[in-house]
């Protein structure tokens, strides 16, 4: 019966971790669970890092604004590169974080 509930639930997505944990115990089993990229990690890593760096510099840029001192679009294209490069080597621990 426990097996048709949780069928039931899971379906509606329902099902906690936990209770699909419990049924795999039971059956002699351990549950593994997994998130996995649908690109390689390299590339969701340098788009992340690139977000977040776009993000830093166009405030920065807008910050300098306020003072004239603006930086040209080679030049912010530039920082966003070195940025990006930066971040996804350092792989900071608010990488996933919104920007």
């Amino acid at each position: 019966m426990q097996v048709s509930q949780t069928e039931k639930k899971e379906i509606s997505g329902a099902v906690t971790l936990k209770t699909i944990d419990n049924m795999a115990r039971a059956m002699g089993c351990r549950l593994v669970y997994a998130i996995v990229p649908d690109r390689p990690l390299e590339e969701l890593v340098s788009a992340q890092a690139r977000k977040k760096a776009t993000a830093l510099i166009k405030n920065a840029n807008t910050q300098m604004a306020l003072e004239d001192q603006r930086l040209a679009t080679d030049e912010i294209n530039y920082e966003i590169d070195r940025l990006t490069r930066e971040i996804a080597e350092r792989l900071p621990s608010d990488l996933w974080d919104d920007t």
